[in-house]
């Protein structure tokens, strides 16, 4: 099948699958420290998506790539729903989660899978037969679109963690990683170096003359 349309698709498939498993794995341990279950959820996610992109390439058959097709369908589901309603359990129970670098680029991936194994499951009569110089660029360029995505998804992954949206309202939604909390600070006036003045120094001072000495003026 090497070397036709659908083994071109087939390639495909699991090269987009790896680029998603690379981005689930980076962000499992972020994941783990802010609930262990969730945390076991996308390592089991990492690993059923690196099977099967294995599976498709040395066993590129129909139901290989139905099975690939309905789990990266339901991963996909769930993410659109953990964005729009949240999750319905653990510490984040129903609060959405924010639209960041690594869930739109694992999305990406899984969208790519997902066509092209739909692609492949179409019937035809005979395949396309492509020239040998012809699939291995389309390979190569297939493997750096799939790196454009999948490491910058996981370095974001990596060095920005996890957040949630906040709610809008008072202590209505949870401060996404990394952001200091707000604190108030009242009616205090900022000086120009970023730091707030204190009381005192918004007193008018006593006007000072040409001796050095301040005076009192009086009426």
């Amino acid at each position: 099948m090497r070397g036709t349309d659908t083994g071109l698709t087939a390639s495909v498939v699991a090269y987009a699958s790896a680029g998603a498993d690379l981005v689930h794995a980076a962000v499992a341990p972020v994941h783990w420290a802010e609930w262990p279950l969730s945390g076991v959820f996308f390592l089991a996610s990492a690993t059923l998506q690196m099977l099967w992109a294995v599976a498709v390439v040395f066993f590129p058959r129909s139901p290989v790539l139905t099975v690939g097709l309905l789990l990266n369908t339901a991963l996909m589901a769930l993410w659109a729903v953990s964005r729009v309603w949240g999750i319905p359990a653990g510490p984040h129970a129903g609060v959405p989660e924010a639209v960041d670098v690594p869930g739109v680029m694992t999305m990406a991936l899984e969208a790519v899978a997902v066509v092209a194994a739909a692609w492949f499951l179409l019937p035809r009569k005979q395949l396309a037969i492509l020239s040998t110089g012809g699939y291995r660029v389309a390979l190569a360029g297939t493997a750096t679109v799939v790196l454009a995505f999948a490491v910058p998804g996981a370095a974001a992954a990596l060095t920005h963690g996890h957040g949630h949206e906040d709610g809008g309202g008072s202590g209505g939604g949870h401060a996404r990683q990394g952001e200091p909390r707000s604190t108030p600070s009242g009616n205090r006036p900022t000086c120009h170096d970023g730091h707030t003045a204190s009381p005192s120094s918004t007193r008018p001072r006593p006007s000072q003359h040409d001796d050095g000495h301040d005076h009192e003026h009086g009426d």
